[in-house]
């Protein structure tokens, strides 16, 4: 291969995630609202609301798994019950967080949760999951 074609696409790979990075993070503005993204040694990646908990290293942690956070009965049921944080379970939550998804996982048909805000998009959703994945090297 030619020396400036693998140099094309070594530039447009690095270019694409760069994008996409900038567009997860502005698509997390809607999250900032309640959500702040904190390192574990109390540094902020994202500054923004503390109604919600941090959402540094959601990726494969349990639900309602924030010491000192006050989680609806609900979702720490579905923590208890065993829900962890994956891309899957992020969209179908945040697409629904008061009622359907949590009575789903649970069983309960009187389920609810705190989160008053939901997202339609599943693309936008997919980049603010892709986001906090790289923001939570």
């Amino acid at each position: 291969m030619h020396k400036s074609f693998i140099l094309g696409v070594v530039f447009a790979i690095i270019t694409g995630a760069a994008l996409a990075s900038e567009r997860g993070r502005d698509a997390y503005r809607k999250c900032k609202a309640c959500h702040s993204v904190i390192a574990p040694d109390g540094d902020f990646i994202v500054r923004g609301g503390m109604v919600g908990p941090n959402l540094y290293g959601i990726a494969d942690r349990p639900a309602a798994a924030i010491d000192g956070y006050r989680y609806s009965k609900s979702l720490t049921q579905a923590g208890e019950m065993g829900l962890k944080w994956d891309k899957s379970s992020f969209i179908a939550f945040v697409q629904d967080p008061m009622i359907g998804f949590l009575r789903e996982v649970t069983g309960d048909p009187k389920a609810r949760g705190r989160m008053g805000y939901a997202l339609e998009d599943t693309q936008e959703i997919n980049l603010i999951w892709d986001y906090l994945l790289k923001i939570s090297e």
